[in-house]
């Protein structure tokens, strides 16, 4: 198999009005950090995906496989609890993750739904 410009990102809302804590970047930094991204492509995705640097797909506007190692997000707890630690938010916070009721990427259906995040690092 060969990559592709599919792709399925994450967004975090910046609107108090919705959340609070997320509207505090390092509450989002710290969400960013506590989020396995490898074990998220290798046991939902079967192995079959890669990271990208950013929303951006490797591959366009000359993102790379490298970039994503020196720039990309990946998971680091104690990243993420110095956030979660600078954030408005130290003590943690709950919010709602909502994604499409259809199945994606061969992801199971039984596994896609709504489920409520809660960051405790």
């Amino acid at each position: 198999s060969e990559p592709s410009l599919d792709y399925v990102y994450m967004v975090l809302t910046t609107n108090s009005e919705l959340n609070k804590s997320l509207a505090d970047r390092n509450a989002r930094l710290a969400v960013a950090h506590a989020i396995d991204y490898d074990g998220i492509i290798t046991y939902l995705l079967g192995g079959f995906g890669v990271r990208p640097p950013s929303i951006i797909p490797i591959g366009i506007g000359g993102t790379t496989k490298e970039q994503t190692e020196r720039f990309g997000y990946k998971l680091d707890l104690n990243k993420a609890k110095e956030y979660l630690k600078a954030s408005n938010s130290p003590d943690g916070f709950k919010f709602n993750f909502h994604y499409s009721t259809s199945p994606t990427l061969n992801v199971p259906e039984t596994l896609v739904n709504s489920i409520m995040f809660v960051l405790r690092i």
